[in-house]
């Protein structure tokens, strides 16, 4: 009420200034719809007629974080004025000018109520009388409750909600953060609204800390693969380490003939710190010879042979490799770089000299700063980043002990060696002492999961449309496995259900990471007793990373409130080659972490999430117009500057839509003829983009 009388302006105006700005808050935008309810009564009949005539009607507010909760109070004692003067429109023949089908909603947001307590005495026209409530408690969606006396110094605020929409626990977190906002705005109602903290000490301690306190030793940042391999070879030397159906070769020759190239590699002058393309298809040949660039001391820039050439064109010229490997099949399709030396593996002369190298390699000394590839994601400018990352990540990754994968395991390598997911399936089990098993051309389907489980194959990775697809179809597929990983998207809980019911013995693992944090940050695991809720959380941060969910304004937020996802940890990549600017809007300075060593940097993922309870992430969204696609990062800014490069093109949108829930998301460009008077046709700008960007953009 005191702050009310700063704002000059009723304490019910105030409560749901700052009802909008928690909302405003909740829900990282710069203004708040509510549904406000208003008495309808615009006329001396009508407020003669002893009837129900209330209505609701939505309050828009604008909601910014330098925006005091005083201005906010005028500014919505302005807004309410002008509804007001509409109150006669009844919010049923609004939904229809909306479009809203008849029944299907009431409220337009959260809505706000201030209303005398239940049992209070007013007076009405010299007579006396009680209130009493009489509501059937229906709430559509979310809503907030203030009951108090004119004259009274005390009020009861009570938040209610849909129980199918919002848990009791997220609802009890949601009003202890706004009794906390409201205590500390109305002790201070001139202070920006963004600088108030949504924590208490403890609080903030346990979602900063306590959180992040994963168990389990990651590996030490300054090993790197070849160094975690090389201590399998005193007792494993024997096992078989990779196979992709057409030869096998165990621990040892993998060291030999890794040692061999990387020789051969180092004699045609690739030197440590030096970029390698390599250009190749999956294969045993393949990881052969990323192990080589490693043991050469350079990165290996992985370019998949299904890109058109146009995006092989790009890759190259951005990164600027030493050397370039490839196999015979695919040499005229690799464009001519500067500077850059063509190895064909498979040519005999190639061979003859890589069989003549040492096989112990060159002896390049390789530490955990040293960088280890530049992998290429979709960049909203037009144009691909490439993203640059360190040993120590990609040894802190699969070297950790988060993994399940052991000696006694067959991992499934389907992914393109472009996919940050190949990580996974390559160095987990290698590092681990279990075996590669490589996949044929091709995607994986129910039939190639049902035949790598019949070579031995024991955990599969597949994307969350691919793993949505095969549970909605066949979900019995995946029985013989240990384990199934899933991520790149949503993965409906509906289609974990269905795999775990059909094939109770298989674990579920959900993996979430950009390829910012060398493939992921968070893991979830269903084992085969555990109980799936009604949403997959993406989980909890593995051991060597940290993760924070942020207003704003940088402040930790409570559970159940929605906020930005940022990352910090060893995974972290340096940024983006050759793109310092980008590079610094997504990579900033980390504020937590006490002990944790200065400097700190953390990522700016743009996803949104909020806390469960217990500490589990939930993925809510994107911050951006990013979209996920086949387990694909797409930004369709991307794909709009490739359309708008058209000569009969003057304009172009691209959109992602979801056809119901659950469903794969499909891009739809729109075009505008540039006015030339020349035809544009579906066909043909699809074949022109196909010319140019990955199938999965097409």
């Amino acid at each position: 009420r005191a702050a009310a009388a700063r704002a000059e302006a009723s304490w019910p105006r105030l409560v749901v200034a700052a009802v909008a700005a928690f909302v405003g808050r909740l829900g990282g935008t710069d203004e708040a719809i509510l549904s406000l309810p208003v008495a309808g009564r615009t006329g001396d009949r009508a407020r003669r007629t002893p009837c129900t005539m209330a209505n609701i009607l939505p309050l828009r507010v604008p909601v910014t974080a330098s925006t005091s909760l005083l201005d906010l109070t005028r500014t919505t004692d302005t807004e309410i004025a002008a509804l007001l003067d509409h109150q006669s429109l009844r919010g049923e023949q609004l939904r229809r000018e909306l479009g809203w089908p008849s029944g299907d909603r009431w409220h337009f947001g959260p809505y706000v109520n201030v209303m005398p307590k239940a049992g209070e005495t007013l007076s009405f026209g010299g007579h006396r009388s009680v209130v009493r409530d009489l509501s059937s408690r229906r709430v559509e969606e979310f809503g907030v409750l203030v009951s108090g006396a004119p004259e009274g110094q005390d009020m009861e605020i009570t938040f209610e909600a849909n129980s199918a929409l919002y848990d009791r626990p997220w609802l009890r977190s949601a009003l202890q953060a706004f009794l906390r906002f409201l205590t500390r705005t109305t002790a201070d109602p001139s202070q920006p609204v963004g600088a108030v903290p949504w924590l208490d000490a403890a609080e903030r301690a346990h979602v900063l800390d306590r959180w992040n306190a994963t168990e389990g030793p990651a590996a030490p940042a300054a090993d790197t693969v070849p160094k975690l391999l090389a201590r399998h070879l005193a007792w494993s030397s024997d096992a078989v380490a990779v196979t992709d159906g057409e030869r096998t070769v165990t621990y040892a020759e993998l060291d030999r003939e890794s040692g061999r190239l990387a020789a051969y590699l180092a004699h045609e002058g690739v030197a440590r710190g030096d970029r390698v393309a390599v250009v190749m298809e999956r294969s045993v040949d393949l990881i052969v010879a990323l192990l080589a660039v490693w043991r050469a001391g350079a990165a290996f820039v992985p370019v998949d042979v299904e890109y058109p050439a146009e995006r092989v064109a790009f890759l190259l010229a951005d990164s600027r490799p030493t050397a370039v490997l490839c196999a015979e099949a695919h040499r005229d399709a690799i464009p001519a770089v500067h500077e850059a030396r063509l190895v064909v593996l498979d040519d005999p002369r190639v061979c003859a000299a890589v069989a003549g190298c040492r096989a112990d390699g060159p002896g390049v000394w390789v530490g955990g700063g040293d960088v280890a590839y530049v992998m290429y994601t979709s960049g909203s400018s037009g144009v691909p980043k490439g993203v640059v990352v360190a040993h120590g990540a990609v040894a802190g990754l699969v070297g950790g002990s988060g993994w399940s994968v052991g000696a006694g395991d067959a991992v499934l390598m389907h992914a393109p060696h472009a996919f940050d997911v190949s990580l996974f399936e390559v160095w987990v089990p290698l590092v681990a002492g279990g075996r590669v098993v490589v996949a044929g051309a091709g995607v994986v389907d129910a039939g190639g999961v049902r035949s790598a489980v019949g070579v031995g194959v024991s955990v599969v990775h597949v994307t969350a449309g691919v793993f949505r697809v095969l549970a909605e179809e066949f979900p019995g597929c995946f029985a013989g496995l240990r384990e199934v990983l899933t991520g790149g998207d949503v993965v409906p809980a509906g289609a974990v259900a269905r795999v775990r019911g059909a094939c109770p013995g298989v674990a579920v693992r959900h993996l979430y990471g950009p390829t910012e944090i060398t493939l992921c940050a968070t893991t979830h695991h269903l084992g085969p007793e555990a109980q799936a809720g009604r949403t997959l959380p993406i989980g909890r941060p593995l051991a060597d990373r940290q993760v924070y969910v942020l207003d704003t304004t940088l402040q930790p937020v409570p559970a159940g409130v929605v906020g930005e996802l940022y990352i910090a940890g060893t995974g972290l990549a340096y940024g983006y080659l050759g793109r310092p600017g980008l590079s610094a809007g997504r990579f900033v300075a980390c504020p937590f972490g006490d002990g944790l060593g200065a400097g700190r940097r953390m990522y700016r993922t743009g996803d949104l999430v909020r806390w469960t309870a217990n500490g589990d992430l939930l993925f809510v969204g994107r911050a951006d117009e990013q979209v996920k696609v086949r387990g694909f990062r797409v930004e369709p800014g991307e794909i709009e500057a490739v359309l708008a490069g058209h000569d009969a093109v003057g304009q172009a949108v691209v959109v992602a839509r979801q056809d119901g829930q659950g469903a794969e998301k499909r891009l739809i460009g729109y075009v505008v003829p540039d006015g030339g008077g020349r035809d544009v046709d579906a066909d043909s700008l699809r074949a022109y983009v196909a010319e140019r960007l990955p199938e999965y953009m097409v």
